[in-house]
């Protein structure tokens, strides 16, 4: 949901939640609440903000610890060079889904496996 945040919001929650009783849904107690347009809002490992979307700064971190295991595995010869190489192209065409030039051309050479 996207609107007000706060008392402001409330109205629209629940106008929310009343149409999808009729369509016999529920929301997540846990998982929903309103959002102001500028908090943007989390899906599919993205941050959707008006006008751009960035990838979830977990995303990002997990991406670097997993580079950094690889680096670890592949110097004691327990990971292979093209499995680094499609877990890199994988992650690099999820992030290309957001605004994160900058970000993969200043993360993805920090990493060697020479």
């Amino acid at each position: 949901l996207r609107a007000g945040g706060g008392a402001k919001g409330a109205p629209l929650r629940g106008a929310f939640i009343e149409r999808l009783n009729g369509l016999r849904l529920r929301m997540h107690p846990g998982k929903s609440r309103v959002y102001t347009i500028g908090e943007g809002v989390e899906f599919l490992g993205f941050r959707h903000l008006p006008g751009r979307v960035r990838l979830r700064r977990e995303n990002v971190r997990r991406f670097i610890a997993r580079m950094r295991r690889y680096q670890a595995d592949y110097k004691k010869g327990l990971v292979t060079l093209e499995k680094v190489r499609a877990s890199l192209i994988a992650w690099s065409a999820h992030a290309e889904h957001a605004d994160s030039g900058a970000l993969r051309r200043r993360l993805i050479p920090s990493f060697s496996f020479g």
